[in-house]
């Protein structure tokens, strides 16, 4: 059986990313964090530099352009989950 890498982007970088998601994904050994967007980056500088993904975004649309990118985990408030989810769907 083989083994794909699965190269994850995480929409907005806020708590459930840092205590949860974030290791979640960078435990798996085939998965990688290719892409963080955050609208604010200064803000969660430090989120971030422990994630350290591949590319850092501040607009979902240029993420979503990524063709290395293969999985979307939105961590963005609840009402923006419809269209960022349709937006990642048609990407």
């Amino acid at each position: 059986m083989s083994s794909r890498r699965v190269n994850w982007a995480i929409v907005g970088i806020g708590d459930i990313v840092r205590k949860r998601v974030g290791a979640a994904i960078l435990h798996q050994p085939d998965s990688v964090l290719r892409a963080c967007v955050e609208i604010d980056p200064q803000s969660r500088r430090a989120e971030i530099e422990s994630l350290a993904p591949q590319q850092v975004y501040t607009r979902l649309d240029e993420m979503l352009a990524d063709p290395a990118v293969d999985a979307v985990y939105l961590a963005t408030p609840v009402h923006l989950h419809a269209p960022q989810a349709i937006a990642a769907l048609k990407a």
